[in-house]
């Protein structure tokens, strides 16, 4: 069973929209990658349309265990609010998702000679995997996890 065929996973998803938003890269053209994709990109248009830029503060110092602590606490705080009322929806957890990978490129672009972007990259991947899987666990399972068809 090829890349492709394997049934993706929120790790995977999550992953996928990372490296296609930070990086340009494609890595599967699976139905559900793309989805998320598409509707992460719209979403970010039509917030860039409606409220000024995104801009996440962070130390100028170089990225210590202190302040990706902090990074993760305002992540968590972010997620707590967006699912305030424990209600997910493919919607808001691909906006989660989007959100994410934008506060990612933005730490990054705070620190472009800093050597930690893999480090800034694969923590925000973790944190919001293991939020989105430890939350929603039930009601993905309820969905099918993201092999349902009408994400």
């Amino acid at each position: 069973m090829g890349a492709n065929d394997s049934p993706p996973t929120t790790r995977s998803i999550v992953t996928n929209y990372f490296n296609w938003r930070l990086n340009n890269e494609t890595i599967t053209n699976n139905r559900a990658f793309t989805l998320v994709r598409r509707i992460a990109a719209d979403s970010e248009a039509a917030l860039r349309n409606q409220q000024p830029t995104f801009h996440f503060s962070c130390p100028i110092s170089p990225l210590d265990l202190h302040i990706l602590n902090n990074i993760q606490s305002h992540h968590q705080e972010i997620a707590r609010e967006l699912f305030v009322d424990g209600v997910g929806g493919w919607g808001r957890i691909t906006a989660f998702i989007m959100f994410s990978a934008l506060l990612a490129e933005n730490i990054i672009d705070q620190h472009p000679d800093d050597s930690s972007r893999n480090l800034i990259i694969s923590s925000l991947i973790d944190w919001t995997t293991d939020y989105i899987d430890t939350e929603f666990q039930e009601w993905l399972q309820n969905q099918n996890y993201w092999v349902k068809n009408d994400i």
